[in-house]
């Protein structure tokens, strides 16, 4: 007996976010956005103060004219720190970035995880085959909603899955033993997924499973 779960696509994206936010890495070099924020703020203080300062002889349109260019100055180190956070986002979420249409089929022995990348056809299919014989471990993150293994695992690549037509160049990559795979569970039914997922798993003990996931 088999049966298909489908991702959310927002739910999965709010799972990354948060577990992007929560990351050793990001909590780290992600303050240097704050740096750039806050010369920002000076520079605009810096021109408004000059404006106010100035009030008595200048005007009004003085004042302005300093807040604007503060706005437009300042706007910089601001814009500097923003792509600087993003990159460091997208560095740590890299493997999660561009699936589209994942799903998730669990069979008697094995978990089928499938997805389309973004910009390919609809005809395409990249597809993980993970057999529970060959799980390490097998832990879930409830704050962040994923789902973490260790163990072996085949992916097949997918030209045209319904013709069963492969990707030439990289049609099948064998994953070895001790590869980590982690699945953020934005599915229909998470719970009972996650309980069946775990539940297949009955080789694994716990103690197996204590390691941080990159």
């Amino acid at each position: 007996m088999t049966e298909m779960y489908y991702a959310k696509p927002d739910l999965c994206k709010k799972y990354l976010s948060s577990w992007v936010r929560d990351h050793k890495k990001y909590k780290k070099k992600g303050k240097i956005k704050y740096i750039f924020y806050a010369i920002s703020v000076l520079i605009i203080i810096r021109y408004l103060l000059t404006g106010f300062t100035s009030y008595e002889e200048e005007g009004i349109p003085f004042i302005l004219l300093c807040a604007l260019l503060g706005v437009l100055i300042g706007m910089w180190p601001f814009l500097i720190g923003y792509a600087i956070d993003e990159r460091i986002r997208k560095k740590i979420a890299h493997r999660y970035i561009g699936g589209e249409k994942e799903a998730i089929q669990l069979f008697d022995d094995h978990i089928e995880y499938s997805f389309n990348m973004a910009g390919e056809p609809e005809v395409a299919r990249h597809i993980y085959y993970m057999y529970t014989e060959d799980f390490k471990c097998a832990r879930y993150d409830s704050k962040h909603h994923m789902l973490v293994f260790i163990g072996k695992a085949k992916l097949e690549n997918y030209d045209d899955f319904a013709n069963k037509k492969m990707n030439k160049e990289l049609p099948i990559s064998e994953m070895p033993e001790g590869s980590a795979y982690g699945i953020f569970m934005g599915y229909t039914n998470e719970e009972e997924l996650v309980n069946r997922i775990k539940s297949m798993a009955t080789n694994i003990k716990d103690a197996e499973c204590n390691f941080d996931f990159e």
